[in-house]
């Protein structure tokens, strides 16, 4: 699949509220943060981590945020604020 289907095919699937959508939308995000981070230490400090640990690391930081964000009361949706 070339860039360009993946970004529609990312964007029929993140419209609406449901909460697979949600889901989603924030799965997505934290993907593309870590994967962002991983390039700046490559580039930057020569710095780099293997897939397995990049996936680890994605799945524990969006279980702990997810859950910091229930504890703290935080809205589901950013558009809520």
């Amino acid at each position: 699949m070339q860039w360009f289907e993946e970004v529609q095919w990312a964007i029929q699937r993140e419209n609406g509220r449901a909460t697979n959508a949600e889901i989603y939308r924030f799965a997505l995000a934290c993907c593309v943060y870590k994967i962002w981070l991983e390039r700046n230490g490559r580039v930057f400090q020569q710095r780099k981590v293997e897939a397995y640990v990049l996936v680890k690391q994605i799945v524990q930081e969006a279980m702990r945020d997810e859950t910091m964000r229930h504890i703290w009361g935080c809205p589901d949706d950013a558009r809520e604020l």
